[in-house]
């Protein structure tokens, strides 16, 4: 009778039941009172630690831009010359690369490009005689020796057959505006009396 009296429970009894996590807790009352995370000086450790890391990778991440934004600038300058000097061969008349200044050759290389042929022969550019406008390149300096020079504005120009125009050699530099000593973030372009453009890295001196 008294088992039976056990077995059975008053409708008003409250059973209790106890979290599984807090069951099965091992080390006491304080250690089971914590719960799970970073504490403030592990978050302080963490972050000093990627601030030195970040610190470390930062420079080797800005001179990787640097050289990507000069070698895009120096290769997109070749094609505009290679176009160009085709540009001439295909219409038999002149064709010339100047600085852009608003849609009228300039005296910045830096500012973008324009390339024309003169069709009209008269020796500068018109409106309609625009063949190619290249835009800027953000950060990066575009220097040009041995230009021609028309209308008090420098060119480079190639004759109907592809030759370049002029006696002076033509070399253009192409280099980072931050251009740090030893570092190759600088282009050299060299065109020949034939026409033909070459294209060297070099450091910053």
């Amino acid at each position: 009778m008294q088992e039976g009296a056990m077995a059975m429970r008053s409708p008003h009894e409250t059973r209790i039941s106890i979290p599984e996590e807090q069951g099965n807790c091992r080390g006491g009352a304080a250690t089971c009172g914590r719960q799970a995370g970073f504490s403030l000086i592990e978050l302080m450790v963490t972050i000093a630690v990627a601030a030195i890391l970040l610190g470390l990778a930062l420079p080797s991440f800005t001179a990787s831009i640097r050289s990507n934004r000069v070698s895009s600038a120096a290769n997109t300058l070749l094609a505009t010359i290679n176009f160009a000097r085709m540009e001439a061969m295909r219409s038999k008349e002149t064709a010339q690369i100047c600085p852009n200044n608003k849609g009228a050759c300039g005296g910045n290389w830096s500012q973008g490009l324009l390339v024309w042929t003169d069709e009209d022969r008269s020796g500068g550019l018109n409106g309609d005689e625009v063949r190619r406008i290249v835009e800027p390149r953000s950060g990066v300096v575009v220097n040009v020796a041995g230009a021609n020079v028309v209308e008090g504005a420098e060119s480079i120009a190639f004759s109907a057959r592809g030759r370049r125009i002029g006696t002076a050699n033509t070399v253009i530099e192409i280099k980072s505006e931050v251009c740090e000593k030893g570092v190759a973030n600088r282009r050299s372009i060299a065109i020949n009396a034939a026409g033909h453009a070459d294209i060297n890295r070099e450091e910053c001196p």
